[in-house]
């Protein structure tokens, strides 16, 4: 989607908010981050695609709604939706290790969840 929609919702000290063009990078590092530690689970494809490069998350951005969630001007978690007719699939939906256990994930699947009820 693009850069211009600025839906948020504040949770605690975190921001949900759509994605723009600029967080490709840091979406991209934070994938890389968040699933680190379970790439001998993966092969080297699987792996590629989970932890995304920036052009895979690019495309994301332009397929379907992103989101990210932000603390203190760092992008610690998000999540990817992709609509199919009337239903939305999450592509993908990581957050750092560093914040994992502080429900930083609930405001990211609440924002997929309000877009599914507007479909």
């Amino acid at each position: 989607m693009t850069s211009g929609r600025s839906s948020r919702t504040k949770t605690s000290d975190i921001t949900i908010r759509l994605a723009p063009d600029f967080d490709v990078a840091d979406i991209s590092s934070l994938l890389h981050e968040s699933f680190a530690e379970y790439e001998s689970l993966y092969n080297p494809q699987g792996f590629a695609v989970t932890a995304s490069p920036s052009e895979q998350v690019s495309d994301r951005i332009a397929e379907g709604p992103v989101w990210v969630a932000v603390r203190d001007k760092q992008v610690v978690g998000t999540v990817s939706v992709i609509p199919k007719g009337d239903t939305l699939y999450i592509r993908g939906m990581a957050v750092l290790p560093v914040v994992r256990g502080q429900r930083t994930g609930d405001p990211l699947f609440s924002m997929e969840k309000v877009l599914s009820l507007k479909l």
